[in-house]
């Protein structure tokens, strides 16, 4: 039977049964650019595994731009790819300035692997592809802290991520979208 008849769906991941409303989804097909992509339907539990590994797997310096409410996605945009348009080449470029330094660490004392900042660097509007605040805040994460802040960000009241997208092929940076 078809998935929109069925009130509840099992993960893909863990097989227990989710109702839809509790459905997440997992898309690394970076729309057809990955061919060997997947786009998997999970519980909040897996969803949070899979954030970890994309967090932990990653090889290139990245930045966090906090989740808001009211977007239900986060995604992962490649320097690689935006600096290939003019549209987004500027921000691509703009927003490389703020990638963590080789020396640079988190307060944990370990080497930081993302740099963390609020939506206020588009101006709260993710929308917007333009940098528009240059002092706002940057927090400096390794790993492992940059994982447990965006798990608790997710805990946030209206903060949720129903979508997630990590395809990554380059530096680049994660932020708040709407699907």
């Amino acid at each position: 039977m078809f998935m929109f008849f069925k009130k509840e769906i099992e993960c893909e991941r863990c097989k227990r049964a989710i109702s839809k409303k509790e459905m997440k989804i997992v898309d690394t097909r970076d729309d057809g650019r990955n061919k060997s992509g997947v786009k998997r339907y999970l519980c909040v539990n897996c969803l949070e595994h899979e954030i970890y590994h994309a967090m932990m797997d990653n090889k290139f310096k990245s930045i966090l731009i906090h989740p808001m409410k009211g977007y239900n996605c986060y995604v992962y945009y490649n320097f690689k790819n935006l600096k290939k348009e003019r549209a987004s080449e500027h921000l691509a470029v703009d927003l490389e300035k703020i990638l963590p330094n080789s020396d640079e660490h988190c307060s944990c004392g370990h080497i930081a692997h993302y740099s963390l900042c609020s939506p206020e660097i588009f101006g709260n509007d993710p929308w917007n592809w333009e940098v528009l605040n240059y002092n706002v805040e940057i927090q400096y994460l390794c790993k492992d802290c940059a994982y447990k802040y965006l798990i608790s960000a997710m805990n946030e009241p209206g903060i949720e991520i129903k979508y997630f997208y990590p395809h990554i092929i380059s530096e680049g940076f994660f932020t708040p979208w709407d699907v």
